[in-house]
């Protein structure tokens, strides 16, 4: 378990134990050999075979990432708009690069803006990016999502532009271009606050896979719920990040049990979490790879 930090914020990652879910015991185990056999021929993990439960696509099963609000897409076309006419600020660039800015409106609308992280050398050029955005007029922002975020593309003599899917750990080392102590509006819970909730609720868990394993008792696979732990401790935007299970009814009962939690109230903002875990018959196993929280659209 670890906590990291993506962009510029706070973000609790780790892998988690697995449900435990207990086989029904069948009826007659002559009788029952035979069409385990033939389960296991069709079924593999995270499978149901063809005529016993519903078989759905696991991907069916994952809910939507949470759409932008309108005070974000109105900002991120100010933004848009300004880099613009930001392309002096790249003449001087010798090579491209990315920079990960954090735009913190004040109440009078005025924005200061930080570099979270960048790889471009040339403290110049950020330099100049910075002068042309500071001071833009932005929409007051979302009380739980109070900061504006974008990942700038610079090319040598091109107009800066927005990247969306741009790798970030490409920009763990700053080069000493980025601000030292960007603004951040997210909290902090220790990954293990967050687990010691999660495990007292196991057992609710464990009961979303007990009633399909009444229908398919070799039902198995990984769930990864997505959520964000307000400033009180509640739990909001709950859904369904990560799926492997071939019946949606799984998972979608797991995002619900989740969205029910309470957890401490963070230090300093909110967090947000993917927790991941498998569920299989008789065990307690967990498995998948931890991946950092949504973090505000870019």
């Amino acid at each position: 378990m670890r906590a990291v930090r993506g962009g510029s914020f706070l973000v609790a990652v780790f892998a988690a134990a697995g449900c435990a879910g207990t086989t029904p015991a069948a009826t007659d185990p002559a009788e029952s050999s035979s069409a385990e056999e033939a389960t296991a021929a069709t079924a593999g993990p995270g499978n149901i075979a063809p005529g016993t439960a519903p078989h759905d696509d696991p991907a069916s099963c994952v809910d939507p990432q949470e759409a932008p609000t309108a005070a974000e897409e109105e900002a991120h076309q100010r933004i848009d708009a300004k880099l613009g006419k930001l392309a002096a600020c790249t003449a001087g660039l010798k090579e491209p690069g990315l920079a990960d800015l954090v735009f913190a409106p004040s109440a009078g609308g005025l924005t200061h803006v930080a570099v979270s992280k960048t790889n471009v050398e040339d403290c110049r050029v950020i330099a100049c990016l910075k002068r042309g955005l500071d001071g833009l007029a932005l929409p007051p922002p979302d009380p739980e999502r109070p900061l504006y975020g974008r990942v700038v593309a610079l090319e040598p003599r091109a107009i800066p532009r927005n990247e969306p899917h741009a790798d970030l750990t490409r920009l763990e080392t700053a080069k000493g271009c980025g601000d030292p102590h960007p603004p951040s509006a997210f909290g902090i819970l220790t990954p293990q606050q967050i687990q010691s909730v999660v495990r007292s609720h196991y057992r609710e868990f464990g009961d979303c896979h007990q009633a399909a394993l009444l229908r398919d008792p070799k039902l198995r696979g990984l769930v990864a719920i997505g959520f964000v732990i307000d400033r009180e401790g509640h739990v909001k935007n709950a859904r369904v990040a990560e799926n492997t299970f071939w019946n949606c009814a799984v998972p979608s009962c797991v995002r619900n049990k989740f969205a029910a939690l309470e957890f401490p109230k963070p230090a300093g903002g909110v967090v947000t979490v993917v927790y991941p875990f498998t569920m299989e018959p008789g065990h307690r196993r967990g498995y998948g790879t931890p991946k950092p929280g949504a973090e505000p659209p870019r």
